[in-house]
């Protein structure tokens, strides 16, 4: 058993710093690890693989391709929706499953977090600390087996709440490592469709779709992925809207702080826009597709490259509960064995009792901002017009 207090504090290891730019200055702060940009990220590719059109039909209507040349793209676009279905399936059970689960997973540690903290006087650490003292200040048998019930009853408890941790944790990481494998497969029959797709297109097109307008695309991404660190430090919770072969992009009233990030969003998008319009409706329609089918593909591989991130923070919270777990259980074990005396714990006192306590509550506060900021909001169906109308005008 340590003697060192500190041994029971909240760690620190479930806390991470992050630094974004809001209004060009940099700004840092602390979050909850399940809490980092990268990781809340993951929502907007969820979103977009939530809301994909499935229908061909609607395929054609969403990504504004002339009624009198759909035939000409129709079994490219067939290609697409057959392939979308799959990913909406899986995003969806994501996002209602999976996603719900780390959020549940959060709530339980706030509720830990409650019974470790609270106050000196509530706090169950502080109740089976008290007790290890109380068992060696005195040398009355009847009050050394009160103190040896405490600790059993507020180990027994405690160990209860890690072991629904440890549970709740192992099936959110069989769930990442679930979908990893789904977004996996879908990576790869997107990247097959992109080169199916690519036919529709002579040489020079093809160039002009790796080169300038990949380019594009990878410059919204890099942009969006800044905006959500800067929306996490700003405390904002992100929202998104549904824009033809754009996919997901920021949906935000133009305040101050995001201007000058929604300006070059828009920018680009209209660039974008400007390399794929074409007088020629058939050449329109090929480029729309093929530029929506490499979009999805670079989508994929991105979302890929979050989900690891996200697995690798779920088994640090496994790590967490394991050490928590193993020194409850060596004192719950100490106090069951009354052939044996209970080991000295570490000293206390007031002040050192109090940071205890707090060291938890902190971390219950930054795990209560998580859970508060992990839900997204519907995102909307725009036109690019619309959304410029609406989001991209400068103010």
């Amino acid at each position: 058993m340590s003697t060192d207090i500190k041994t029971y504090y909240a760690t620190s290891d479930l806390i991470t710093n992050v630094t974004g730019h809001p209004g060009g200055e940099e700004k840092k702060k602390d979050v909850f690890i399940l809490s980092h940009p990268d990781i809340m990220n993951m929502m907007r590719y969820i979103w977009a693989g939530c809301d994909l059109p499935t229908d061909h039909d609607d395929y054609i209507r969403r990504m504004g391709i002339d009624e009198s040349v759909k035939g000409e793209v129709t079994k490219e676009v067939n290609l697409m929706v057959a392939a979308y279905s799959d990913v909406q399936k899986d995003n969806q059970n994501f996002r209602d499953n999976t996603w719900k689960g780390l959020v549940d997973l959060s709530g339980k540690i706030i509720n830990y977090a409650k019974v470790a903290g609270g106050t000196v006087d509530s706090s169950y650490y502080v109740g089976f600390l008290q007790s290890i003292q109380d068992y060696h200040d005195t040398t009355e048998q009847k009050k050394k087996d009160d103190a040896r019930e405490a600790i059993k009853e507020f180990t027994n408890d405690l160990i209860a709440r890690i072991t629904e941790l440890q549970t709740l944790s192992v099936k959110a990481r069989d769930d990442l490592e679930t979908f990893k494998t789904a977004t996996t497969k879908h990576s790869s029959t997107l990247q097959t469709n992109e080169e199916q797709v690519k036919k529709l297109l002579d040489d020079t097109e093809i160039k002009r779709l790796e080169g300038e307008i990949k380019t594009l695309q990878k410059e919204l991404d890099a942009e969006h992925d800044e905006l959500s660190y800067d929306l996490k430090v700003a405390e904002t919770t992100p929202a998104y809207a549904w824009v033809t072969i754009f996919g997901f992009i920021a949906a935000i009233a133009v305040a101050s702080i995001y201007g000058l990030k929604i300006r070059k969003i828009k920018e680009n998008i209209q660039d974008t826009e400007g390399k794929i319009k074409d007088d020629q409706k058939k050449l329109e329609a090929a480029r729309i597709v093929s530029a929506d089918a490499q979009r999805m593909s670079n989508g994929a591989s991105a979302l890929i490259n979050l989900i690891n991130p996200a697995i690798k923070t779920v088994e640090e919270l496994e790590t967490v509960w394991q050490t928590i777990a193993d020194d409850l259980k060596g004192l719950n074990d100490a106090a069951k064995d009354t052939s044996k005396e209970i080991p000295p714990g570490p000293a206390i006192e007031k002040r050192t009792l109090t940071l205890l306590v707090n060291s938890w509550n902190d971390l219950g506060g930054y795990v209560n901002q998580y859970r508060q900021e992990a839900y997204t909001s519907q995102p909307e169906t725009l036109s690019l017009d619309q959304w410029v109308k609406e989001y991209g005008n400068d103010k």
